[in-house]
């Protein structure tokens, strides 16, 4: 499961970088956020951190620096600091992605009961985003809303098609719904992985019995 949330953490990065380049366009800030965004690409934390605390200095209502100096901190370990420095983005702009998937993150691998409305509102804005849909189908599991999680782990099977801990949970709700034709692909899928031992779902025993 930890190299699934590590899995999870850098398509974070990469999905938080690309919605802020898109929200650029509909945004006006009265700060240059070039610098800013190249040092978090190179993963020069300490530097983004920087410039994005002086750029918050001339410009501390928008919520896209916010969301960068979040980045930032985040990047550096200071998970707690990022948590906070994102919801002063949502203060400002309730909606704007970036932030909302940047909280949603830090609560999400908290093990916060607050990850989930985050996660969900997440989706109701980009229903196809892959990684938020992941982070649902793990935490509807975990509260056995089996039809749900299955719903999430569609979408993002992509992302969950190597986990065997995702594809085991995902298997493990498809045979709870009776769906067993869908469950014994999975099922093959998480076989074929020599960690999925560890996991106690026999999804194909289960239907060749």
């Amino acid at each position: 499961m930890f190299s699934f949330l590590l899995q999870l953490r850098n398509l974070s990065f990469v999905f938080l970088m690309c919605t802020i380049s898109v929200s650029a366009q509909n945004a006006t800030p009265s700060a240059s956020t070039a610098p800013i965004e190249s040092a978090l690409r190179e993963h020069d934390y300490q530097h983004a951190l920087q410039l994005s605390q002086s750029a918050v200095q001339q410009a501390p209502k928008n919520p896209r620096l916010w969301a960068l100096q979040g980045i930032a901190l985040s990047g550096l370990g200071r998970r707690h600091d990022a948590l906070v420095v994102y919801n002063r983005a949502l203060a400002i702009s309730p909606d704007y992605l970036p932030a909302l998937e940047g909280a949603a993150e830090m609560e999400y691998q908290a093990e916060s009961k607050r990850a989930l409305p985050l996660l969900e509102r997440v989706v109701k804005l980009r229903p196809n985003d892959p990684t938020a849909n992941a982070m649902l189908g793990v935490l509807k599991y975990k509260q056995h809303e089996c039809a749900s999680a299955v719903e999430h782990f569609r979408v993002s099977w992509q992302l969950i098609s190597s986990q065997p801990p995702a594809l085991g949970q995902y298997g493990d709700c498809l045979m709870n719904l009776d769906n067993a034709e869908d469950a014994v692909p999975v099922g093959f899928s998480t076989a074929s992985c020599s960690s999925a031992r560890r996991y106690r779902y026999k999804l194909v025993e289960g239907e060749t019995q």
